[in-house]
């Protein structure tokens, strides 16, 4: 027979959701007992049965009964601990349960459900097989919702709101103000609270305010019950009865019931146990936090969250399965190449700490680093960009021009290959504006400029007006032995602030020895940033190669060349945040990490203090 013509198309085409192999199919493959598995992969509570539990299951007497179909007694154990009245509160099958029970009650074709991805897989799983429209609003980089955007994408058509907070796989809470708002707006809201027990906060509060708010809590997690599935709903009265209407008789087992009720009558035990788990989610967090390839989030779970920056996954896998520790993984444009890990006892913890460290120590890529300085290692958006717009527009001013450039502008200028240097984007730009050019044309006529053009007057016109501003009159009189062509008594290179964190030269220099510079700045001026911010301990003079140090300047390789010639590397990357430090990195075969928002560089990072991320990827 030709089965597939009975099944429905949509569940024939239904991407399923990804399970993880039990703990007993671990221990058939290594041939191990269920205790010697670091398994860490489904955040089960892994602090051990409570006694009252196995106390309480092991005396009943009256499994070959079925089930109160109501589940009165224990509904009345949760109200009293909860705090929530009786008629709000339904049990089921484990919260995955409800979640598709609240689906069939309230969700038609067509209608729209808002989900905030990355979140719990099952949620989709779920709305597609009960023919929902799916609106993902994505969550932002901290993996958290953005409010202004959920609330745009609601409509007619939306008839249910889904948060879970704090959320599964990230462990971020979503604010209460947040959660309000998208109440306020009148729409069901499902509040998936699967892990309030290891939160600062839940929100069971907000069920007397708003009869719109479905409440969804399990005993999985805090009562260390997951395999007797058991979780329920809080909400509205009127909610209560309709879903009772279509729940199966029995959804919960007796054992479950008896589980639940004896851990709700005793939750000294429990509280114990949430305590320890929390203060062992900071201290794991803090350790994996000093290993340079993971981005830990902070969590209010029972678990961490961490992105992994390694070049090759599968092998970051395979090395933690051959040590017979399993952890979650995450890979997908949303959340990157991920890891959670569940909190366990200490010394699980701290085996699979080592077992990280170890893989970062083995895969050290570079045998040095060689750094750009302005924008790298310094801020200097209200120095060097300020004294460029100042310069360009003290020029026009003394030319009795009409003209003014832009902070716009200048960054175009800088964007453009040939302008890492600032006295040439101030006399480029001088240049391009004379000519009424369009910002917007500043790639087809910027060119770089000649030898000849750089001795030219009004070259050393506009770089004497763009030094005084930087270094202010005294200094550039000292500097230059000549006069300055104004007055100016506030230096601009006393705006810089820095941007890499000592720690992370600390573990720089201990992992690679010295460190070096290639820059534009004139040797003085580098060397004054240096020791201004105390940064000559790491970085040595004689591993300096400033402007006068090379024959031509990037995105020409020299400079590159050079520092990887004095410092006698075979294998370093350099670190920028220009087109042109990209450039001259590529010329002198010289792998790159980009600094900033835009995809250059073979490399990229949003801020300096994530470089790890690249530096201990797998060769």
């Amino acid at each position: 027979m030709k089965l597939k013509q009975y099944i429905r198309k949509d569940v024939l085409n239904f991407e399923e959701y990804k399970t993880v192999s039990s703990v007993w199919d671990l221990a058939r493959k290594f041939n191990r007992k269920e205790s010697e598995i670091t398994k860490l992969d489904q955040g089960e509570n892994l602090f051990g049965v409570f006694p009252i539990i196995a106390r309480e299951l092991g005396k009943y007497e009256f499994y070959n009964y079925y089930p109160d179909p109501e589940y009165k007694d224990l509904r009345k154990e949760i109200a009293k601990s909860y705090k929530i009245p009786f008629e709000k509160i339904m049990v089921g099958s484990g919260s995955d349960e409800l979640i598709d029970l609240i689906f069939r009650m309230v969700v038609e074709v067509s209608d729209e459900v808002i989900n905030f991805p990355p979140t719990f897989g099952m949620y989709d799983v779920s709305l597609k097989l009960n023919r929902a429209k799916v609106v993902n609003v994505k969550r932002d980089a901290d993996f958290n919702i953005d409010i202004k955007a959920a609330l745009k994408a609601i409509n007619k058509k939306t008839k249910l709101i889904i948060v879970c907070s704090p959320n599964n796989p990230t462990g971020n809470p979503t604010p209460r103000s947040g959660i309000v708002k998208l109440l306020e707006t009148g729409k069901l809201v499902m509040l998936d609270e699967a892990y309030a027990e290891f939160a600062s906060r839940d929100n069971l509060d907000l069920l007397n305010r708003y009869p719109n708010l479905m409440i969804l809590r399990t005993f999985s997690k805090w009562a260390g019950i997951a395999g007797l599935r058991l979780g329920f709903v809080a909400m509205n009265e009127y909610l209560i009865s309709q879903l009772m209407k279509i729940k199966s008789p029995f959804n919960v087992n007796l054992a479950a019931e008896v589980a639940g009720i004896a851990v709700l009558k005793d939750l000294k035990f429990a509280r114990e146990n949430i305590t320890k788990l929390k203060l062992e989610r900071s201290r794991l967090s803090k350790k994996l936090s000093s290993i340079p390839y993971l981005k830990v989030f902070p969590s209010e779970t029972n678990f961490v969250f961490a992105q992994v920056f390694v070049s090759d996954f599968k092998d970051f896998k395979k090395y933690l399965l051959e040590n017979r520790t399993l952890l979650r993984y995450f890979e997908s444009d949303l959340v990157r190449k991920s890891v959670r890990i569940t909190i366990s006892q200490p010394k699980v913890n701290d085996k699979v700490f080592s077992l990280l460290a170890n893989y970062q120590t083995e895969t050290q890529k570079y045998d040095g680093i060689i750094f750009d300085m302005d924008g790298v290692l310094i801020d200097v958006t209200k120095s060097c960009r300020i004294a460029t717009l100042k310069t360009v527009n003290y020029y026009f001013s003394k030319n009795d021009s009409k003209l003014k450039a832009t902070r716009s502008q200048i960054n175009k200028i800088k964007s453009i290959p040939g302008f890492n240097n600032d006295w040439d984007a101030s006399f480029v730009l001088i240049d391009l504006l004379n000519k009424k050019i369009n910002e917007n044309e500043f790639d087809r006529f910027a060119k770089p400029l000649s030898a000849k053009i750089k001795k030219s007057i009004m070259y050393k016109a506009i770089r004497a007006i763009w030094q005084t501003f930087y270094l202010g009159s005294d200094e550039f009189e000292k500097s230059e032995d000549e006069k300055a062509p104004f007055i100016n008594k506030h230096p601009l290179r006393f705006q810089e602030k820095l941007l890499v964190k000592k720690e992370l030269l600390d573990d720089l220099v201990k992992k690679y020895g010295r460190l070096g510079i290639a820059t534009s700045r004139p040797r003085q001026e580098a060397i004054f940033a240096i020791k201004q911010f105390a940064l000559d301990k790491y970085f040595e003079e004689k591993y300096l190669v400033a402007l006068e140090d090379a024959n031509k300047e990037k995105p020409n390789p020299e400079p590159l060349i050079e520092a990887k010639k004095r410092l006698g590397l075979s294998s370093p990357v350099y670190v920028g945040d220009t087109i042109n430090d990209c450039l001259a990195a590529k010329n002198a075969s010289m792998p790159s990490i980009y600094v900033g928002k835009e995809n250059l560089g073979d490399f990229q990072v949003f801020e300096i203090n994530q470089i790890g991320k690249v530096l201990y990827e797998k060769a």
